[in-house]
Parts: C-alpha cells; sequence; structure tokens
C-alpha cells in the first residue's frame, strides 16, 4: 500500500500538520486502503482498483473543513458517496465527471459534497474562519466550577456532620437504660433536677426514670444498681456466714449477682469469698466498680458477722486476667461514714448509702481501688 500512502501524502501537501489534519490524513488512508481491497475482493484487477481508488478521492476540495476538524469518522460517509456514484451498471465513473444534478442509471441524482449532511449538520460552502482556544474564557469558567464544586463539597460535609449527630444524639437516647421511678426513694437526690445536689453526683436519675453516669448513657449493670431497694435485702437480714444456702441466695439477688460463682464460707472466721467471672463486654468498668461498692455495703449490713469479703473479678474472654479486691468492714464503714448493720435496711438507711455516697463522683471507684490486691 506504499502507492496509496503516497498518493495520500501527495493530497495533504501544503496542507499545514495539525492533529486534526494528522487525523484527517490517516482516516482517508485507512479508508482508500479499505476501498482498495474490497474492489481487488471483487476481482478487479489491482492496477484498475488502485486507479478507482485514486478516483474516488482525487481532492481534499471534497470534504468541507468543518467536517473533517469536528467529525473525521465522517469521511467515510463521504468516500462511500463519491465510490457509489463511480458504478453504474457497471461502468465506473470518474467523480469529476459527474455534474451535480444529474440522475444516474439506478435513480441516484448526483449532490454536490457541499450538500451531504453529516451528523445532522448542514455545511457551509465556504470556508469557516479557524477556531481558536480563548485560554480566558476556559480559565475563568474553571475556576467558576472549582468554586461551585467547593462550595457543595462544604455544604455536603456540613449536612452529613448534623445527620451523624442527629444519628449519634438518636443512639445515645435508644441506649438509655430505664428503672421504674416509682421504685426510687421520694425526694431523693437520684432524681435529676429533683434536687440541687444531683449536679454533684456522678449518677443520676431523670424524672423518666433513665439513668446516667456522668452524662452518659447508663448500661444495665448500673441501671441494677439504681433500681436495687432495701427490700430486697430485708429477708436475709441477720444472715450467718455458716449458711451457704441462704448466703447464695442472697448474692444471687444483687447486682452481679447472676454471674457469682466460687462461692466459699470457709476461707476462715468472718470471711467470705465469692467471684464474678465472664462480667460482659458491654458492662462499663465504672459501673462494676458501683456493683461491687454496693454489694459489699449490702453484705456487710445483712451479715454482721462478716468482716472480710474476698471479690475475684475477670471479664469475657479473659479469664486469666482477674481482678483481686479484699474489703474489709472498717474501710467499707469508714467510706460510707456509718455503721453498716440491720439498721441500715430500710429507705432513709438506702438513701444515705445509695444518694449521698454511692452515687458521687469517683466514690465507688476510690473504694474499689483501696481493695484491691495482688492475686496471691
Amino acid at each position: 500500500m506504499n502507492e496509496l500512502r503516497m498518493y495520500v501524502e501527495h493530497l495533504f501537501e501544503g496542507k499545514v500538520l495539525t492533529p486534526e489534519n494528522i487525523e484527517l490524513k490517516e482516516e482517508i488512508y485507512g479508508n482508500l486502503v479499505a476501498r482498495y481491497e474490497d474492489l481487488v475482493a471483487e476481482g478487479v484487477s489491482e492496477e484498475e482498483a488502485l486507479e478507482r481508488t485514486k478516483q474516488s478521492m482525487s481532492s481534499l476540495d471534497e470534504i468541507d473543513e468543518d467536517v473533517a476538524s469536528d467529525d473525521p469518522s465522517a469521511i467515510s460517509s463521504v468516500v462511500a458517496q463519491a465510490e457509489g456514484a463511480t458504478q453504474v451498471d457497471g461502468v465506473a465513473q470518474a467523480e469529476e465527471a459527474m455534474q451535480p444534478g444529474e440522475t444516474l442509471a439506478s435513480g441516484t441524482k448526483v449532490m454536490p459534497v457541499s450538500d451531504f449532511e453529516v451528523s445532522g449538520e448542514q455545511t457551509a460552502p465556504d470556508s469557516q474562519p479557524e477556531k481558536t482556544l480563548d485560554t480566558g474564557k476556559v480559565l475563568k469558567y474553571g475556576l467558576i466550577a472549582f468554586a461551585i464544586i467547593v462550595l457543595l463539597g462544604i455544604g455536603a460535609k456540613l449536612m452529613l456532620g448534623c445527620v451523624d449527630e442527629a444519628v449519634e444524639h438518636g443512639e445515645d437516647q435508644a441506649s438509655v437504660v430505664r428503672v421504674d421511678p416509682s421504685s426510687l426513694p421520694q425526694g431523693g437526690s437520684n432524681q435529676q433536677g429533683a434536687d440541687a445536689n444531683a449536679a454533684d453526683n456522678a449518677i443520676t436519675v431523670d424524672k423518666n426514670g433513665s439513668v446516667w453516669m456522668e452524662g452518659e448513657p447508663g448500661d444495665e449493670l448500673l441501671a441494677a444498681v439504681v433500681g436495687a431497694t432495701y427490700s430486697d435485702a430485708t429477708p436475709y437480714v441477720d444472715t450467718k456466714l455458716e449458711d451457704a444456702a441462704t448466703v447464695e441466695t442472697l448474692l444471687h439477688t444483687l447486682p452481679l449477682g447472676d454471674l457469682a460463682t466460687d462461692i466459699d464460707v470457709t476461707k476462715g472466721s468472718g470471711v467470705l469469698s465469692l467471684a464474678y467471672r465472664e462480667v460482659p463486654e458491654a458492662y462499663d468498668d465504672d459501673s462494676v466498680d458501683v456493683a461491687l461498692a454496693y454489694n459489699v455495703a449490702v453484705l456487710f449490713s445483712t451479715m454482721p458477722l462478716v468482716n472480710e469479703i474476698q471479690v475475684t473479678v475477670t471479664e469475657q474472654g479473659e479469664p486469666m486476667d482477674e481482678g483481686y479486691y479484699v474489703f474489709t468492714r472498717d474501710d467499707v464503714q469508714s467510706a460510707y461514714g456509718v455503721m453498716l448493720s440491720r439498721e441500715m435496711v430500710n429507705e432513709s438507711g438506702w438513701r444515705q448509702i445509695k444518694d449521698d455516697h454511692l452515687y458521687a463522683r469517683k466514690f465507688a471507684e476510690r473504694l474499689v481501688e483501696k481493695a484491691e490486691r495482688e492475686w496471691q
């Protein structure tokens, strides 16, 4: 196909080889090669096929500049029209010999190339001036588009932030654990907003019975401590240490009671030993401290002969990571500021234990830290 390549190069002599013209040249060459191969496949000799192929594109003037620059692929349709015009009743006719308006034997009327419609647009007979790129406008519109994108991004971020905050707030509200307000002592500081002392407490309960720890929703364990009343302990007042069955029942009525195990009343005179194993990860560490501080207060109040309570705690999935605590009667009574005995098992005593001490900030944490021991 070297001859066709040279022919196409000849057509473009004197043309500036812009990217558009280079693409146009390759498009013309490709169409001419395809035309040549089709003719040879139909049985036309190579010499005649070459000549007829050249005649189908004798000049670049046959192609409108706008068509060439805007849609190079349209050339194939122009070439095809010119090729079709060269065959009438099996005889090839040169495109240059045809006059506009002439009707072929097949009934096809030859139209000027300028009358062809490409991509639905009528091409103008006169050459259009070469279009130049206005970089100033491009920069201007680019900056405007960039500013719009930035503003849309900021707006979307703000909107998503509001949605996330609303979702988070909704999750917090949904996770609030509630207790029955009727079970709480009337007028106590555990009713948030009902008493000025409530602001000084870490644990509060609002008028709807929702339990809060340091302004955050409390978990089920904290709610169990808040909801526990003196009436739960009343049946076990004056329980003897050697009455193992009653001691076990008492422990199971307290918060964390379903996890109480390894209950041992034979450690020594006045010593009670037990373990809370597999404490769920959902229970906050602060809630566990509050439960331990409450439970030992109840045990010392209902079991007058117990002077020491040994507690082992393990978290769920970490059986070897044990916490070991030794609560003595003196330390616990000193922390609560009262003698823990049967006289405390009533409404006013429970208010003093819970509202005035247990719910205070850092109270349970300090009591548990003081009881913590190295495992022996």
